[in-house]
């Protein structure tokens, strides 16, 4: 199974949504997708709805997180702008660079509050976030739902003003994971690398970016969870 979360937006946003959704079933056909929180008008997949109540982008990603888990035994936890560009099953994945090294280069924006806190709670579960690479990235995370269900209630009890939604990084801590640079474009004009296993895009690249005009390239036609 693939969860993939989504905000609530307009009925029939977000269209990216629809590249992720054919990405899989060409890349990946034998998983079957299941959209968490808001379903677009034209979806026709499985779907876990949720009410999605924080006004913070992590706390609605938490919700549609804690659905999942109590809805499925194993998934991957996906995105509704990360796109299969290959045919290589999520495993867990992380950045080629340690906590502490990413956070001494991100700028002061409010992801770096959430890895900040990231790295207080691996602190305190005795990790080295001077040398523990950081899964907290643009990939799919392969999950296993009970040992999810348990780092969460554990962050909820210990650590209560944690963004829940910001959790990849701390379920991987203590796992096998594969090194992998990470997948965002961030600029409009850089296009797709050739060896990527996945695409992650900003809005402005999503409406503008040569990234995304190569992505629809690849996946011009609707798939089967679409109307």
């Amino acid at each position: 199974m693939i969860a993939i979360p989504v905000r609530v937006g307009k009925p029939e946003a977000p269209e990216s949504l629809r590249y992720v959704l054919r990405s899989i079933c060409h890349h990946l056909p034998d998983e079957i997708p299941v959209v968490c929180g808001h379903a677009p008008d034209w979806y026709t997949g499985d779907h876990i709805p949720t009410v999605q109540d924080s006004a913070e982008k992590h706390g609605n990603m938490g919700i549609n997180l804690l659905a999942a888990v109590d809805a499925l035994e194993s998934f991957a936890w996906w995105s509704d702008d990360v796109y299969a560009l290959k045919p290589t099953p999520p495993t867990v994945y992380a950045r080629p660079e340690s906590v502490d090294h990413l956070l001494a280069r991100v700028g002061n924006i409010p992801w770096r509050r959430t890895l900040l806190s990231q790295q207080k709670i691996l602190t305190s579960w005795g990790y080295d976030t001077s040398t523990l690479l950081c899964s907290e990235s643009h990939h799919p995370m392969l999950m296993d739902s009970a040992r999810a269900r348990d780092l969460l209630d554990r962050i909820a009890r210990d650590f209560p003003t944690h963004p829940l939604g910001s959790f990849k990084g701390l379920y991987a801590a203590g796992l096998e994971v594969v090194p992998q640079k990470d997948p965002k474009v961030m600029y409009p004009l850089k296009g797709i690398e050739p060896d990527a296993t996945y695409l992650s895009t900003t809005p402005i690249v999503y409406r503008q970016g040569q990234a995304a005009r190569e992505l629809r390239a690849m996946f011009p036609t609707p798939c089967r969870y679409e109307r």
